[in-house]
């Protein structure tokens, strides 16, 4: 049988023959599966699990062979699934590559959004550790050391840091109102730093200038914004419209525009008042408001000034009962009762300049006598920066009585306290110009009380101090044209009125820059009027009429519209009543008819409240009894006398 089998060529060829096929293990592979399935089912010993017929026996054997599934083989997802797969070789290997590179792909994106949250989170804790950075640098660490003597230069570090840090993070988050909030007040304390107009400073106008502007451009933007109705952000607004207001008026010499800034501010910070009166920081801020659009109608000194003296009076007394309330809230703040202080100070500078000298005096003595207290008890340099001018008021008010050897003792005070806060600060550019300020007082109160060399000296060594600061603004202009103003004044106590002659033309032409460029800078104006006074007077004396009736002329179309009104400038009234008689000295001296001059002398004279030897600005006051003797010499000699 087997010889038989060996030779059968049919057998040769089976798939199951061991010599053509190879190992024993190939063929249990290839008898496996469905084939050795079908074979099993045919040869069942039970009847009843064979094949029910040839036809379902050869049915599977064709499946078989077709990659189908076969009956004899019990039915699941995976059995399906693999003949499905034998069936489409191709596809399926296509579709496997797809689904793996799917799932790949899912897994990669899976994980990049993981290492993408991850950075986030990083990103969002940086975002915030630099801003909270910003802001204990802006407002911790800045405030902190704000009255230290010497820090201005830190403090703008300080700030300079603070803002770049939120320069940065503001382009990360442009749409962030609460980031913008804290970059408008990075940008406004860095501008106070620049250039405060009523504290310690740089001396950057220019810088100041452009960082109170950036501030006010973002706290626009914000209220601006319908869906944002918070009160502080208009609080806010209104402390902008300030800063920009002190800030031309002081340094840029733009009163009108200053104006318009501080009435932004009041209207602002009155229409929160009117809703939420118990509100302590919207008083402070109205209290604030008031005083600043007090300062530019009216206060004294070298700044710029509208001139009207009694709306100046109406805002800082507003100002100072707002403040006054809330000192007797907070009795132990000595913060409150240096502005009390100082909104005495400038309410006295107020009633001075309107003629009511008596109640004046009365206040200046207490307001100097409060911040004296203070600055005892605080070595805070805005005490002693607001003692300062209470005794640069008070030498003024003794000077413009005639009393000059008193003056000079509150002069003496102003200048020891102004290099002393200089010396602690003197990158301060403010506290620099404090002590050019306060040489200039004494040494006027100097050559007035008759020590003319040691005025001079002390008057040319403030012209010094001007020139070596090289800072150029409208109160430094103003500071140096009024040296030159009293230096000339000096010399021509001297005698020299040559010599006088030339520095008065140019403190003259100085004024005229200024008031040139900003004609509601009523302060330069008249200050302007009285050197061309004085400059004529020296024409006169010098027999040059046409000259001196030149210099009037052009002074008495500044001083006619202010001295007119229920509400004149007592400045421009004194300087009229001067301008007035020279115009009669002129036409006297030509011979002409001069009596209605010395009249109008006389009756602008008749309208001072109380007279004094000096007038407000501290140019000289007509005595009255010349007014009458020539009044009485036109009477008698029917204008035909000669001067």
């Amino acid at each position: 049988m087997s010889a038989v089998i060996a030779d059968d060529p049919a057998r040769e060829a089976s798939p199951a023959s061991g010599p053509r096929e190879g190992s024993p293990a190939k063929l249990q592979h290839l008898l496996s599966g469905d084939l050795d399935t079908i074979a099993l089912r045919a040869l069942h010993k039970e009847p009843q699990r064979r094949y029910a017929s040839v036809e379902q026996f050869a049915g599977d054997i064709r499946r078989h062979l077709n990659g189908l599934p076969v009956t004899a083989r019990r039915d699941s997802w995976s059995y399906r699934a693999g003949k499905f797969a034998i069936r489409h070789k191709l596809g399926v290997a296509a579709t496997a590559l797809v689904l793996t590179a799917v799932i790949a792909g899912v897994v990669a994106t899976v994980r990049e959004a993981r290492i993408a949250a991850a950075n986030e989170r990083n990103a969002e804790q940086r975002f915030n550790d630099v801003r909270k950075l910003a802001n204990s640098l802006m407002f911790e660490i800045h405030d902190s050391i704000v009255d230290l003597p010497g820090a201005t230069p830190a403090r703008k570090l300080i700030v300079q840091r603070s803002l770049e840090y939120l320069d940065g993070l503001s382009q990360e988050a442009a749409g962030d109102v609460s980031l913008q909030r804290e970059l408008a007040n990075a940008y406004e304390r860095i501008g106070l730093v620049q250039g405060d107009p009523s504290g310690s400073n740089l001396g950057d106008i220019a810088g100041a200038s452009d960082s109170f502007a950036k501030a006010l451009g973002i706290r626009e933007k914000i209220t601006g914004t319908k869906s944002v109705t918070n009160p502080a952000d208009i609080l806010a607004l209104a402390e902008s419209y300030r800063d920009m207001c002190a800030l031309k008026a002081r340094y840029l010499a733009n009163v009108g525009a200053a104006l318009d800034d501080c009435g932004k501010a009041v209207t602002k910070a009155e229409e929160l008042y009117r809703n939420d009166a118990a509100n302590r920081a919207v008083r402070t801020e109205l209290a604030k408001a008031y005083e600043s659009i007090g300062n530019v109608y009216g206060q004294g000194s070298t700044n710029g000034n509208a001139g009207d003296s009694f709306a100046a009076l109406d805002n800082h007394r507003k100002a100072l009962d707002l403040v006054a309330a809330l000192a007797e809230a907070d009795p132990r703040d000595l913060d409150l009762d240096a502005w009390q202080g100082s909104l005495s100070l400038q309410t006295a500078d107020d009633l001075f300049e309107i003629g009511r000298v008596s109640q004046a005096v009365i206040l200046y003595q207490q307001s100097t006598q409060t911040l004296e207290s203070l600055a005892n008890q605080s070595g805070k340099p805005s005490y002693r920066a607001s003692l300062l001018l209470a005794y640069q008021r008070m030498g003024d008010m003794l000077l413009v009585k005639g009393r000059f050897e008193q003056a000079l003792v509150y002069y003496r005070k102003q200048l020891a306290l102004s290099e002393g806060l200089a010396a602690a600060d003197p990158k301060s550019m403010t506290f620099r110009t404090n002590v050019t300020a306060s040489r200039a007082t004494y040494g006027h109160a100097l050559w007035r009380s008759g020590q003319v060399t040691q005025g001079i000296a002390a008057l040319q060594k403030g012209l010094a101090d001007v020139a070596e600061t090289k800072q150029r603004d409208s109160r430094s202009t103003g500071l140096e044209a009024t040296l030159r103003l009293w230096i000339a004044g000096a010399l021509e106590r001297q005698g020299n009125s040559g010599t006088a002659l030339p520095l008065y033309l140019l403190a003259r032409n100085y004024f005229a820059r200024i008031c040139e460029s900003d004609p509601r800078d009523v302060e330069d104006c008249l200050s302007l009027a009285g050197t061309q006074d004085r400059i004529a007077r020296i024409h006169i004396r010098q027999g040059l009429m046409n000259e001196a009736r030149g210099e009037y002329e052009k002074a008495l179309s500044i001083t006619g519209p202010l001295a007119a009104g229920d509400r004149p400038n007592l400045e421009a009234i004194y300087i009229a009543v001067n301008l007035y008689y020279g115009m009669g000295e002129v036409k006297r001296a030509a011979r002409h008819p001069s009596c209605d001059w010395y009249a109008k002398s006389y009756a602008a004279l008749r309208r001072i409240p109380e007279w004094l030897p000096i007038t407000p600005n501290e140019f000289d006051s007509r005595d009255p009894k010349q007014i009458r003797a020539r009044l009485s010499s036109c009477s008698s000699s029917a204008d035909s006398g000669s001067r």
